[in-house]
């Protein structure tokens, strides 16, 4: 069972993303939490693949996503962002190209894509 780790900064919609997720048959951690410590707790211990929100706040789901790719031991971890208005989502696939980008109802054929991307050279923003 493949572990993916939810980003989300609503408690309620979360466990229901979450719930989403697990009947997938994915193995996913979900807990609210601020951005570094989230960042420590992905950086010790990398899951399979991320899956970011940006139903709530994309510029903090951007700015995960960005973190995620800088460092080295979350560098090539697959990302999917998931949700969010259009607009955003075009602004955050530009900084992030090598992301997978989908409506929530489409979230298990964007991780299988994700996990068929070459990682090899991730995008490293500045």
């Amino acid at each position: 069972m493949k572990r993916v780790r939810l980003v989300h900064w609503n408690e309620s919609e979360a466990g229901e993303r979450a719930s989403t997720l697990a009947s997938l048959g994915y193995d996913v951690r979900w807990e609210l939490s601020d951005p570094g410590t989230l960042l420590k707790q992905l950086k010790a211990d990398p899951p399979e693949a991320v899956v970011i929100d940006l139903g709530r706040s994309p510029a903090m789901g951007r700015d995960v996503g960005v973190a995620l790719r800088v460092a080295a031991p979350t560098r090539r971890v697959p990302l999917v962002f998931a949700g969010g208005a259009p607009e955003k989502v075009v602004r955050i696939q530009a900084v992030l190209p090598d992301a997978e980008y989908a409506a929530w109802n489409d979230i298990a054929l964007a991780l299988e894509a994700a996990w068929k991307r070459d990682l090899a050279e991730p995008v490293v923003p500045s």
